[in-house]
């Protein structure tokens, strides 16, 4: 059975890094999802991106996951590459808000 795990990560207007999860186990896909609320400001955007550790603490292997610009959002499917991820994010724009939440099944 898969894990689901859900989390609110969000409003962003800079930037933002998830916290590490573990991935438990031989699971071989990460299945991520983010759903998006509202974006506003001029030219407003987030690029969001998965990255790998062996330890919780290096973070290599950057993946694109969505460029975010309005709702409903993404979701992508990951080949597990280390024992533990998180997402990464970089909200551009002026007076740029990014507002959503994200969950992931593995």
């Amino acid at each position: 059975m898969a894990d689901v795990r859900c989390w609110q990560a969000y409003p962003d207007s800079t930037g933002f890094e998830d916290v590490a999860r573990q991935i438990s186990g031989d699971t071989a896909y990460l299945k991520v999802g983010v759903s998006v609320a509202s974006v506003t400001g001029s030219g407003a955007q987030s690029v969001m991106v998965v990255q790998w550790s062996d330890d919780g603490t290096t973070w290599t292997e950057t993946e694109p996951l969505a460029t975010i610009t309005a709702p409903p959002g993404t979701v992508k499917k990951f080949e597990v590459k280390a024992p533990y991820w998180r997402i990464k994010g970089v909200t551009t724009g002026t007076d740029a808000v990014v507002t959503s939440s994200a969950w992931a099944i593995y």
